[in-house]
């Protein structure tokens, strides 16, 4: 399973000092050089594990490292006394040491205590500082810029960054990174979706003329695809393929997939024997137009062969231009990369991409949250592994507190008694101690599944039809979860100071390179970091699986093609006045899916009226997210 460790920026408010709402005079007081500590609690011999090394299940993990981190002084107002302080990053080598002031430093965490000191040489703090807002950004994970390091090291957005101008703490936000956040990724998908949907259009209406004679002389009869062709094998071609006017994946795999198996349908039959396209489930009629001075005699089943070998000629046609590649075993994809790996290479899910057959017009995309489809502005990010705490302060004018953190047998509580001279910064201050340890911003959303039979029934009406859940048929490749907003500087949804509205609301996608399947025995844990959501909220969300079971089926809007993405809903119900998910916490939710006629080949708007539940969703709530490792 990959990493997921996520980067950004956290904000908090000046913890246990409140932050009343009158406004300080903007000045920037005294500052003195202060050695200042942080923990990440635990005590004992235990640290707080970084949510990617529990994300890779791995027997033992060890902290990371923080790459730099943020602190904003306050007073006892509202408005902060200058700006932050950038501070060097915390290592992940304990053992790992530097020089200043005439001592030695940990770069890392000091063993046991799991304590960090900064030397008065990296910190100097305003007298009369009462509490700080300290954010810290997780090392991240080293990937290729773009998509593939936000899906894997999480994004999101900082606002009301002040630099050194003061600052309050109400005027930090951090909002979900849309995966199309940019004006110019929005044309590339409209001219994409077009671009695919016009490929499919110039297919579905291909059309076959035949020239013949009858007894008042001679005409041409022209029969299109889209016509009413009885129960013959080419409708029950075009109804796979337009799925019945439904909703259709726009998403470029999956359509390779659709063109391959039409194409691979219509290679079955030599264009030579009418008989197969001529056969019906209740026979076929042969309408004969016979002059007596003429031979030409015209049926259905060589108007359907000309319609079948105008059909491989389109596809054939796309393949000569370029538009197509044929492979030897004539599966079909897209030459351009940026159709065939549409829209998985901009970070979005294949079911995010939704097309629609329309009669006599063809296939358009369907754009803007139409038809009950999620809106593709609407995915977001996960949010990165951050670290924050809003504290109170602890001060000391002994110079020589450093020989406390050596100590093997001290944990943090221990070392924060020793600061006892005061809770503000003066002028004589030599030690400061940030009261409380950091902890995780996002919350942490822990997914197992299972199939309760490895026969599941899907949405044709057929009672002997099942699909089988066993191997490697169902692969679990995502999670979708909604109710993502804009978070205020303590990690809880913020609000519209005069409206009290939420922001807009996103959908978090992370998309999985786990081996997990779906199978009557429980899955490995599924993990994915989550912002806080708002009190009272129900949360939907989704699982993303692939049809590599070889065989199609019918879901809630149709027909999942082989090889096609497909979306089983599920939600979570919130405890009356609390959280589903708070900062510094996870929920296991074990997943049970009892059968596949409720899939969607598309991500519905969550909450819709036309959106179905698939998956039984039985939540174990857990107090803390923190995992604690020994450091050895």
């Amino acid at each position: 399973m990959k990493p997921l460790l996520l980067i950004g920026i956290v904000f908090a408010v000046a913890g246990c000092t409140s932050l009343k709402n009158d406004v300080q005079e903007a000045r920037t007081p005294e500052s003195v050089p202060v050695n200042l500590s942080l923990s990440l609690g635990g005590g004992e011999p235990l640290v707080k594990a970084d949510v990617s090394q529990i994300k890779e299940l791995a027997a033992s993990p060890k902290f990371r490292g923080i790459s730099s981190i943020r602190a904003i002084p306050f007073g006892d107002g509202a408005s902060s006394l200058g700006g932050f302080r950038l501070l060097p990053g915390i290592t992940d080598d304990e053992d790992s040491q530097a020089s200043a002031d005439g001592k030695t430093y940990h770069q890392g965490l000091i063993k046991n205590n799991h304590a960090h000191m900064y030397s008065g040489s990296n910190v100097a703090l305003p007298v009369g500082t009462a509490s700080l807002l300290v954010y810290g950004a997780a090392v991240r994970e080293a990937a290729p810029s773009g998509p593939t390091d936000k899906h894997l090291n999480g994004s999101l957005l900082e606002n009301g960054w002040a630099g050194d101008a003061i600052m309050k703490a109400s005027d930090l936000t951090f909002s979900p990174d849309p995966m199309l956040s940019q004006e110019t990724l929005k044309q590339e998908v409209d001219a994409i979706s077009s671009g695919i949907a016009d490929v499919l259009t110039g297919i579905v209406n291909a059309s076959f003329q035949q020239h013949y004679y009858y007894e008042k002389g001679e005409r041409n009869y022209t029969i299109r695809w889209e016509e009413n062709l009885g129960s013959s094998i080419l409708r029950r071609l075009f109804t796979e393929f337009t799925n019945g006017g439904q909703q259709v994946t726009g998403a470029g795999s999956n359509v390779a997939h659709l063109l391959s198996s039409l194409y691979q349908e219509l290679l079955k039959y030599d264009s030579e024997d009418d008989t197969p396209f001529m056969l019906t489930e209740g026979g076929v009629d042969y309408p004969t137009y016979v002059d007596e001075g003429k031979t030409t005699a015209v049926s259905y089943g060589m108007l359907y062969n000309g319609l079948r070998d105008a059909l491989k000629g389109q596809i054939d046609g796309l393949v000569t231009a370029g538009t197509l590649t044929k492979s030897n075993d004539n599966k079909l994809s897209f030459t351009d990369a940026d159709y065939q790996d549409f829209p998985e290479k901009l970070g979005l899910p294949a079911g995010s991409a939704v097309l629609r057959y329309s009669n006599n017009i063809g296939f358009s995309p369907v754009t803007e949250g139409l038809d009950g489809v999620a809106a593709m502005d609407r995915f977001c990010y996960m949010p990165p592994l951050y670290y924050f705490v809003n504290s109170s302060l602890s001060t000391t004018t002994d110079k020589d507190i450093y020989k406390f953190y050596t100590y093997k047998s001290e944990n943090w509580e221990a070392i924060r008694s020793q600061y006892r001279v005061g809770k503000k910064v003066e002028a004589n201050t030599t030690s400061v101690a940030v009261d409380s340890p950091l902890q995780f911003a996002p919350g942490l959303m822990v997914v197992t599944v299972k199939s309760w039979s490895n026969h599941l029934s899907d949405n044709d009406g057929d009672a002997y039809s099942y699909c089988t859940a066993e191997g490697t048929n169902f692969p679990v490749t995502g999670i979708i979860v909604g109710s993502q907003f804009v978070q205020q500087f303590d990690f809880t949804p913020w609000k519209h100071p005069e409206t009290g509205d939420l922001s807009d609301e996103y959908y978090l996608y992370d998309n999985l390179s786990s081996e997990v399947y779906l199978t009557t025995a429980t899955s490995q844990e599924l993990r994915t970091l989550v912002f806080p959501t708002p009190k009272n909220r129900d949360i939907y969300f989704f699982l993303e699986l692939r049809n590599d079971s070889g065989k199609a089926f019918y879901g809630a809007e149709g027909i999942i093609p082989t090889d096609a993405y497909f979306y089983l809903a599920g939600t979570i119900t919130c405890p009356d006045g609390e959280r589903v998910f708070n900062n510094d916490t996870f929920i296991t939710v074990n997943c049970v899916v009892n059968t596949l006629e409720n899939a969607h080949i598309s991500v519905p708007e969550l909450g819709d009226p036309h959106m179905v539940m698939g998956v039984e969703a039985n939540v174990n709530w857990i107090d803390s997210a923190s995992s604690y490792v020994i450091l050895d």
